[in-house]
Parts: structure tokens; C-alpha cells; sequence
């Protein structure tokens, strides 16, 4: 049995915020924003014509202005859609995302995501590829998928820092063929090594282990039923940050389950953590 939650929580009527102002009427995926000196920067990304992100600033403390496309230097891949979903500001100011992609199968409407590195050196208006941290195998792909959407892969993620700077903790959805290690798994690597993240640790089996090809991590909330049938039981989609008033770690994770081949959401959920390290916790 776990020990009951520290805190209480209250819910209280508040006015809406906006992250973005139209023509964008619609987000996908999560969305960084960095607040500093009384000046906000958001990432906010959408899906049409294909995934694609836009820089948001304003002087306040909440953005408010106009919204532009970031772009993507050197981009082999640029009918590819990339949403960056996660952002870290370096001591030396650089400014490091992290992006999920989606490659579509062309004999289906599904796609395989992924996850990669980024970074850039004018404060996210362009960015530089630093390399891929998970990719499915192409013996990993399976267009039997009936979910309506994903034929196996990693992506929907989020990337956040422990509170020492020493390690990048990466908590992302497994959608691999293998059901018993489909769900929020968790990956990391050293903040160090950022200019070069190659050398991944998954938390596999209880501890954390360099990793292996073939190697999947194993999910702290594994899928109840797999992504492979039409209404798949699952979390999905992990929002993670470091909570000041509550000393502690807060995820936000979707929900869906009962669908119809569309992913239906069924609620947000929340988890606590106070310590990265141990995903269990």
C-alpha cells in the first residue's frame, strides 16, 4: 500500500488563458512555455497540413501576441510532421527541445512516431537536429494496428531535468508491438551529454540500464489493453514539471479507453513523483 498523498487539492473558478490567439484555434500536443524576467515564450504545435510548431512571446505573463512558424535547419526528412513538445533553457542560454515525429505507413492512414533532439542558438526561432533518441525497427511496425492511428513507435512525450541538472528524464507513450511494454515508460541521459544525447538509459525491470537494441523499457503505467485493438485501455501522453508550492514532481497524463478506433479521451489524470530517479515512486 502506498501512504496516502501529503496534500489536499481545491478546485476554485478561474478565467480562461490562452496560449495562442486565432487564426490558431486548435493545439496538439504538449506545449512548453518558459517564463523569465516577466517575459513568457510558449511552443505551441498543430497538425495540418502536417505537424509543425509556432513561437509565441509576449512581455507578460502570458502570451498574447502573434504566434510564428519555427524553423527547422537541415531537415532530411521535411514531409515528415515534427511537433517540438518539450524545451530546456542551458546555462549558456541555448535553448534545447525535443520533437515527436510521425512517419506515415503508405499503405494505411497509420504512422510510427519518434522522438528527437533539438537545439537552437536564437532563442527557438530556428533549430538544429542533434539526433533521434527512439525509433521503432522496422520489424516493430505493425499496419494491423486497429486503433485508428498509431502502428507502433514512441512519441507523446515530455522531457524535464531532475532538480540537480544531472539528468534529462524522458517520459513518453510505448506503443511497441509488445503489450507488456506498451505504456508510459520512462528513458534518461545525462544533461552533459546534451550536445551529443546518444547514450540513452531506459528504466527497465526496476533499475535503470544502458540500452539495447531490440530493448524496451518497462512502463510505470503499463496499458490495461493493448494499442493494437480498436479501443485501446491506456494512459498516454505524460505532461511532467517540477511543482515549487508542492516540493514535488506533477505528470499529467490522458486517458482513453471504450473507443472506436478513435482514441477517444476519457479524462486527465495525475501522478506525484519526488524523486525522477525512481519512476516507480
Amino acid at each position: 500500500m502506498r501512504p496516502p498523498c501529503p496534500f489536499a487539492v481545491d478546485f476554485a473558478p478561474a478565467p480562461p488563458l490562452l496560449l495562442h490567439r486565432p487564426p490558431l484555434r486548435r493545439t496538439d500536443s504538449n506545449s512548453p512555455l518558459r517564463r523569465a524576467g516577466g517575459r513568457t515564450l510558449a511552443f505551441v504545435s498543430h497538425y495540418l497540413p502536417r505537424g509543425h510548431t509556432l513561437r509565441c512571446e509576449t512581455g507578460g505573463d502570458w502570451p498574447a501576441g502573434p504566434c510564428a512558424p519555427v524553423r527547422l535547419m537541415h531537415d532530411a526528412s521535411p514531409d515528415v510532421g515534427k511537433w517540438i513538445q518539450s524545451v530546456w533553457r542551458a546555462p549558456d542560454r541555448r535553448l534545447f527541445g525535443w520533437y515527436h515525429g510521425e512517419v506515415f505507413l503508405e499503405a494505411s492512414r497509420l504512422f510510427v512516431p519518434h522522438v528527437g533532439a533539438l537545439v537552437s542558438d536564437d532563442d527557438g526561432l530556428t533549430w538544429s537536429f542533434l539526433g533521434e533518441l527512439l525509433r521503432a525497427a522496422d520489424s516493430d511496425v505493425d499496419p494491423a494496428y486497429a486503433n485508428g492511428f498509431l502502428a507502433g513507435g514512441y512519441g507523446d512525450f515530455c522531457v524535464v531535468p531532475d532538480r540537480a541538472a544531472e539528468w534529462f528524464y524522458l517520459c513518453y507513450s510505448s506503443y511497441v508491438p509488445d503489450e507488456t511494454r506498451q505504456g508510459v515508460a520512462v528513458a534518461r541521459y545525462r544533461v552533459a551529454d546534451r550536445a551529443a544525447p546518444r547514450r540513452l538509459e531506459l528504466w527497465r525491470d526496476g533499475a535503470w540500464r544502458a540500452r539495447r537494441t531490440g530493448e524496451d523499457a518497462t512502463p510505470v503505467f503499463p496499458a490495461r489493453r493493448g494499442w493494437r485493438h480498436r479501443d485501446p485501455d491506456a494512459f498516454w501522453g505524460p505532461a511532467i514539471h517540477y511543482n515549487r508550492a508542492l516540493d514535488r514532481f506533477v505528470m499529467l497524463l490522458n486517458w482513453t479507453t471504450e473507443g472506436n478506433a478513435d482514441m477517444v479521451q476519457r479524462g486527465v489524470f495525475v501522478s506525484f513523483n519526488t524523486d525522477l530517479a525512481d519512476p516507480d515512486g
